[in-house]
């Protein structure tokens, strides 16, 4: 399985960064073209690189910046079900870095 990372811009005002940076650069994009188009790169993105429908323990915890002794603890605290194969559902993932982002991850 590959390794699957993911990567966070930090947001201020009203758009994500990645706008904010192509705005910057003079492309002479507003901000609702710059936005399109980052929309449309990671449709195109997801496209090619479908994510996997389970990771690994140490997959999830690169996903969520966190070293795997961490992750088993942050798994065990939100009482996330690993597959049979001892995977976690990427729905779990998901919903760990939406909590993350709200500060209670």
């Amino acid at each position: 399985m590959p390794t699957v990372r993911v990567h966070h811009f930090p947001s201020t005002g009203s758009q994500p960064q990645v706008v904010r940076e192509i705005v910057k650069e003079g492309s002479g994009l507003s901000e609702a073209d710059a936005l399109e188009l980052a929309v449309k790169a990671v449709e195109i993105y997801a496209a090619r690189h479908p994510r996997p429908p389970h990771v690994t323990i140490t997959q999830a915890a690169a996903m969520l910046g966190r070293s795997r002794p961490t992750m088993s603890q942050i798994l065990k605290g939100h009482r996330v079900k690993l597959n049979g194969c001892g995977l976690i559902p990427i729905e779990a993932v998901d919903k760990l870095l939406v909590s993350r982002g709200r500060g209670h991850g």
